[in-house]
């Protein structure tokens, strides 16, 4: 009979961060613990292993819809709240009204941001905060600039010019249209670095097969997005958005 062990809630997260498709707990256990093994020294004297979980945190800009801060500062008195988007270190996100019922001209926009949301960011584990006038200008990819996915069945299809499609990826109409114009990084792990990858040029979803209305990515391939790594924070099994 195999021992039972009890995780936290917060335990049992962080290995959620390492799996991969259709890992189980116990798969993921065994290659964080072979990841661990491989650190030792090869003469049999282990040295010390790098943390599996050790991001380095700043306290997150926010981000502005309209970005220059003086236009937010006179569409919010006027319209006296924003919507509000949170992100997470295990990329969860939370929409939310911020109230300025109280602020006038006088009134540091960034100072409340401060003393509200971003108080005791590090242990809410906050890296992206945002507000917009009009919910609409919150971009569908939560504002990241790159997108790392986890490809391991290779399918991409060679085009001429150094494009390629990769398919086949369960993304909303929206938000496969943010990510047009923006890179991305493709991974046979989350620990493993980038083997392909480029800028999205655009993207169709697939009409028949097993995989019909996925999306397909069309991307102008990039040998500088090939060997590219990403921290553990973030992965959402085969997705990262940064």
């Amino acid at each position: 009979m195999s021992p039972t062990i009890q995780l936290s809630a917060a335990i049992y997260k962080r290995l959620e961060s390492h799996a991969e498709g259709f890992d189980t707990p116990e798969s993921v256990v065994e290659r964080l613990l072979n990841s661990y093994d491989r650190a030792a020294d090869p003469s049999g004297e282990e040295t010390t292993a790098p943390l599996l979980y050790e991001p380095i945190l700043t306290r997150p800009e926010p981000v502005f819809y309209p970005n220059n801060i003086e236009a937010f500062k006179r569409q919010l008195l006027h319209h006296k709240q924003a919507t509000r988007r949170i992100t997470y270190q295990d990329g969860t996100t939370k929409l939310g009204i911020w109230n300025a019922d109280r602020m006038d001209a006088s009134s540091s926009v960034q100072g409340n941001i401060n003393s509200g949301v971003l108080r005791d960011w590090k242990s809410k584990g906050i890296v992206r905060v945002e507000f917009a006038i009009d919910r609409n200008d919150l971009p569908a990819n939560g504002g990241a600039e790159d997108l790392h996915l986890i490809e391991k069945m290779d399918l991409f299809q060679p085009l001429e010019d150094g494009r390629f499609t990769s398919g086949y990826w369960d993304l909303s109409e929206q938000e496969a249209a943010a990510w047009v114009g923006h890179c991305v990084f493709f991974h046979r792990a989350q620990a493993e670095p980038s083997h392909k990858g480029g800028q999205i040029i655009g993207y169709e979803r697939a009409s028949e097969g097993e995989y019909v209305g996925r999306v397909i990515f069309l991307v102008h391939g990039d040998e500088a997005s090939v060997g590219v790594s990403t921290p553990a924070i973030g992965w959402q099994r085969w997705i990262k958005r940064v």
